[in-house]
């Protein structure tokens, strides 16, 4: 049972079209006791939209009362850091969730259980994530540190909102098809931003979702220096230019001032 006196929690699936993302959708829909809405967006060659297993999704969704809407986006450079500028645009509100076209969580009241760790946080969150099974950040330098996963809920206030729009609109991610060599990798940004601003991270371990791509390799660019780097230059640069002052450590220690 959905308690609707709690806020909505906002939640952004970036898609390309995977098989998976009908179950997805459906694994979302059916979470119990929080309130949601859901935002698609598809990068895919062919609107995902028209297959009938997402639109079956779609109508449970009408039936459970949860508001999810589709959008279809096209770039082919940028599809990923332009896609999630557009969800961005979307999401307004101040709990957001961004969700992988292939992982599901683990439970009807997992998201709800993150919500209540989020709601007892208040203004001190900053993200609040479950333990993700298979994660793709574990082939990265993630892969030893606690971080952001895909369904871990975050807080959207005015500095977060502007920091993260200009992110996804002026960089390249190592998941955009092409661009500069100089790219950035969301995860390792969502990560260490709020601990920048002064914000409680957790990893939710008794919360777990799976990443359902088991036929992943090694990612050998998530694991270059000059990535980190790269990234971490340009969360200096924006924390600096939204939150002037601020000078707490990032999670890796290393100070951000």
């Amino acid at each position: 049972m959905t308690n609707v006196n709690e806020p909505t929690i906002q939640v952004g699936i970036l898609t390309k079209g995977r098989p998976m993302l009908a179950t997805v959708i459906a694994n979302l829909v059916l979470q119990e006791e929080h309130p949601i809405e859901i935002f698609v967006v598809d990068t895919g060659d062919q609107p995902a939209i028209k297959r009938v297993d997402v639109q079956s999704v779609l109508r449970l969704a009408q039936d459970r009362d949860v508001r999810c809407e589709y959008e279809l986006h096209r770039d082919r450079q940028r599809a990923f850091s332009g896609g999630r500028l557009k969800l961005l645009e979307n999401l307004t509100g101040p709990l957001i969730a961004f969700m992988d076209d292939d992982i599901v969580l683990a439970g009807m009241a997992a998201l709800a259980s993150l919500a209540r760790r989020a709601e007892e946080l208040g203004p001190k969150l900053g993200w609040v994530a479950p333990y993700c099974v298979n994660a793709g950040s574990a082939r990265g330098f993630l892969r030893d540190r606690p971080h952001y996963s895909p369904g871990g809920i975050f807080a959207q206030d005015e500095i977060v909102r502007s920091i993260l729009l200009e992110y996804y609109n002026n960089n390249t991610d190592v998941l955009d098809a092409r661009g500069p060599r100089e790219r950035v990798w969301e995860l390792e940004f969502l990560t260490e931003l709020f601990p920048a601003l002064g914000r409680v991270t957790e990893v939710q371990h008794e919360t777990v979702s799976y990443h359902l791509d088991y036929g992943g390799g090694t990612r050998w660019d998530l694991m270059e220096e000059a990535l980190l780097a790269t990234t971490r230059r340009e969360l200096h640069r924006l924390v600096a230019k939204h939150a002037p002052g601020t000078t707490t450590p990032s999670p890796s220690g290393r100070g951000l001032g």
